[in-house]
């Protein structure tokens, strides 16, 4: 979490040097651009943790079946839930 910290830390330091009455021309382009870049890094890091705890609450809600290399994992966008089988599922010649 000390990372999320870091991030909004950064951010709202670029919010401050924007807000700098001081800042004009080339300066101000300048700092427009790097806190745009910053946003849109930040964005992108912000999207890659939101998929990290969607993995996560789908692991935790995943259902193991009978076969301990599948598990059932509830898809929203489906009304039934697809199973899931280990990459050596089919390695197995009594599996085939």
């Amino acid at each position: 979490m000390s990372d999320l910290k870091d991030l909004n830390n950064y951010l709202f330091g670029a919010l401050d040097r924007l807000s700098k009455n001081d800042l004009k021309g080339d300066e101000l382009k300048d700092e427009i651009n790097r806190a745009s870049t910053m946003g849109n890094v930040a964005s992108a890091i912000i999207q890659n943790y939101a998929l990290q705890m969607k993995a996560e609450q789908m692991k935790l809600q995943s259902i193991p079946t009978r076969a301990s290399s599948e598990i059932i994992v509830p898809i929203e966008d489906l009304n039934k839930p697809r199973v899931i089988r280990d990459k050596n599922f089919y390695k197995s010649s009594s599996n085939a």
